[in-house]
C-alpha cells in the first residue's frame, strides 16, 4: 500500500510539472518578449543583453522571438520608470537596466518612480569591479601617488551619477585621493579619445569588464596603467591592483561597502511589479541556463564581456540589501553619490 500511495504520488506531482509546461508554453508559444535596455545601442549595457537575446528563446517554453529595444534617457532613469508603470506584467517584458538605479530611489531622487525592491529580479551577467586608471606615459605610478598627488589627478566622466563622475570624488573622500573630475563628455568613448589625447590623466570609475570590451587596443599597446580596483572583492584579472576597499579609512568604508553591492548588481535584468511569480522563475530559469550555454559563452568571448553571473533570488537579495540604508547614513551618501 506504501508503495502504491508513492506512485500515485510521484504520477501526481508529475502531472503538476507536464500541466506547468504546457501553461507555460501556452503563455510564449507563438508571442514576443521584449527586452528594454536603459542605455544606447553599441554599448556595454547593450552588448550583454544583445548577445544573450540570440540563445535564451531556446530555454523558454513555447520558444518566443526575443527581440531587444533601446529606451536610453537619464541614465537608465526613462527605461525603469517605463518597466515599473507602464509595461505590461505578462511576462513578455523586461528590462537591461542600469545598475545605479536602485540606489538614486533609495537616497531619495524624485525622478526615480519606483520601488527597487518590488521589481522582480532576473539576474545579471556580470558582477562588476571599477577600475580607476591613468595613461601609462603619466608620472603616476601606484594608488599611493594618487594621494599625494600635489596638483590634483584630472580624470574625465560624462554626467553626474555616472560611476566615472561618482568613483573618483569617493575615493577622494575615503581614501584622501586627489582627484579632480572634468565632466561634461558625451559618452564613455568620449572620455576615453580625451586619454588618447591626453586632455587629462586618466579615468576613475569605468567597469573593468566594460573597459576589456570597449578598449583592447589599449591593453595590446599597454596604454593605462590600472592604480586602484573597486569591488567587493578582487577581478581575476587584477590581482596585483589594491582594493580601495583595503585602502580605505576606517569609518569610510561604509560608504565603499554600499557602492561594492551596487557594482556587484552589474548589468542587472528586471521585470516589472506584478508579473505572475511563475512566469518571473520561468525567465529566471532561462537566464540562468543562457549563462552556461557554450555558445552564448563562445559570443560572449567573441565580443570581449565577461561573465560572472549572479542569478533570480541572489540578486533580489542584494538589491534589497543595498537600498536598506540607515536614514542616519543617507546624507553622506547623498552627497558622496551627488544625488
Amino acid at each position: 500500500m506504501t508503495v502504491l500511495r508513492s506512485i500515485l504520488g510521484a504520477l501526481i506531482v508529475l502531472g503538476f510539472l507536464v500541466q506547468a509546461a504546457a501553461g507555460d508554453e501556452s503563455v510564449y508559444k507563438g508571442k514576443q518578449v521584449v527586452i528594454v535596455v536603459s542605455a544606447d545601442a553599441a554599448t556595454s549595457y547593450d552588448l550583454y543583453p544583445r548577445t544573450a537575446a540570440r540563445y535564451i528563446s531556446k530555454y523558454i517554453p513555447g520558444n518566443p522571438k526575443v527581440v531587444v529595444k533601446n529606451m536610453p534617457g537619464a541614465s537608465g532613469m526613462v527605461a525603469a520608470n517605463w518597466l515599473y508603470n507602464i509595461a505590461k506584467k505578462d511576462g513578455l517584458t523586461m528590462g537591461a537596466i542600469h545598475r545605479t538605479l536602485p540606489l538614486t530611489k533609495a537616497l531619495g531622487v524624485k525622478q526615480a518612480r519606483f520601488d527597487p525592491t518590488k521589481f522582480n529580479w532576473i539576474g545579471t551577467p556580470v558582477q562588476e569591479t571599477a577600475s580607476c586608471f591613468v595613461r601609462s606615459d603619466s608620472k603616476y605610478k601606484t594608488a599611493e601617488d594618487l594621494v599625494k598627488a600635489k596638483e590634483p589627478v584630472k580624470m574625465a566622466a560624462t554626467q553626474p551619477r555616472s560611476d566615472i563622475f561618482i568613483v573618483p570624488l569617493m575615493l577622494n573622500n575615503v581614501m584622501g585621493t586627489n582627484m579632480k573630475v572634468t565632466s561634461g563628455y558625451r559618452g564613455i568613448m568620449a572620455t576615453a579619445l580625451a586619454v588618447d589625447k591626453g586632455e587629462v590623466d586618466g579615468i576613475c570609475g569605468w567597469g573593468y569588464a566594460s573597459l576589456r570590451a570597449l578598449k583592447k587596443d589599449w591593453f595590446e599597446k599597454k596604454a593605462i596603467r590600472i592604480l586602484v580596483q573597486v569591488g567587493r572583492e578582487k577581478h581575476p584579472g587584477l590581482k596585483d591592483v589594491p582594493l580601495a576597499s583595503d585602502l580605505a579609512k576606517g569609518d569610510k568604508k561604509a560608504i565603499l561597502e554600499v557602492y561594492n553591492k551596487q557594482l556587484s548588481v552589474g548589468r542587472p535584468w528586471t521585470m516589472p511589479p506584478g508579473v505572475p511569480p511563475e512566469r518571473v522563475e520561468t525567465m529566471r530559469n532561462a537566464f540562468a541556463q543562457v549563462m552556461k550555454d557554450p555558445d552564448f559563452l563562445k559570443d560572449a568571448a567573441k565580443v570581449r564581456i565577461q561573465i560572472n553571473p549572479l542569478h533570480g533570488k541572489e540578486l533580489q537579495t542584494l538589491v534589497e540589501q543595498m537600498v536598506d540604508i540607515p536614514e542616519a547614513n543617507k546624507p553622506v551618501l547623498k552627497k558622496t553619490f551627488n544625488y
